[in-house]
């Protein structure tokens, strides 16, 4: 058997976050929202996970705590002028757009 051989380097190399994209529909709902400032809308379930009426109760209750903290935190929400606001509500997810009033908080 021969020795394994190794690769080495002066420094690991930097790690490369590619930028999350929303789907188109999760795009037109985003849309929708900074279309209508500062007013919350309900996310349709199908959104939340195409599979929803298969899913558990536990498993609801994941995406839809995945999908409440992807809109207020996530890289693919963020957007100019303002910022995304999310609320887990009876198993759905509501979610308004903020605008800046000049000043970013």
């Amino acid at each position: 058997m021969a020795p394994r051989q190794f690769e080495f380097f002066d420094e690991p190399p930097r790690s490369v976050n590619r930028r999350q994209e929303l789907t188109a529909e999760l795009r037109e709902f985003a849309e929708a929202l900074q279309a209508n400032a500062g007013r919350w809308a309900q996310l349709p379930p199908d959104l939340i996970n195409p599979r929803w009426d298969s899913l558990t109760g536990e498993e609801k209750a994941s995406e839809v705590a995945r999908l409440t903290r992807a809109i207020t935190k996530g890289a693919a929400w963020r957007m100019p002028g303002g910022h995304f606001r999310a609320s887990r509500v009876n198993g759905s997810v509501w979610a308004t757009w903020v605008e800046y009033d000049g000043v970013r908080p």
